[in-house]
């Protein structure tokens, strides 16, 4: 078993990326073989089960739920937002996101923070 724990903050990051954008993105890249509503489900599995357990059992995500989790981080826009509003509260953010990031990573490979 690889489990993950997360902070709130964490959870707050990842599930912020919608399922609707996940799995478009998993469709239109690396997974055309997937139907949208089979990468709908799939991500709409792994973000309820973050907000349900704070926490991620890597052994048990399939291969595109991986990638999705990945780009909960990849493709955020959570700390764009946080930017416009509180400078201070966006270094904060950007930090935590590098937490984050480096806890997958050991598991997903690199993973790139985007910064705004």
């Amino acid at each position: 078993m690889n489990i993950i724990k997360f902070t709130k903050k964490q959870i707050e990051f990842l599930t912020h990326r919608p399922e609707d954008c996940l799995a478009e993105v998993m469709v239109n890249s690396d997974y055309p073989h997937v139907s949208l509503k089979l990468a709908h489900t799939l991500a709409w599995e792994l973000i309820t089960g973050l907000e349900k357990r704070k926490s991620v059992d890597l052994s048990k995500l399939s291969r595109i739920q991986r990638d999705m989790l990945k780009d909960c981080i990849e493709g955020s826009t959570y700390q764009c937002a946080t930017y416009a509003e509180d400078e201070a509260q966006y270094d904060r953010d950007i930090k935590c996101m590098y937490a984050t990031a480096a806890k997958l990573e050991p598991f997903l490979g690199r993973i790139d923070v985007p910064k705004y």
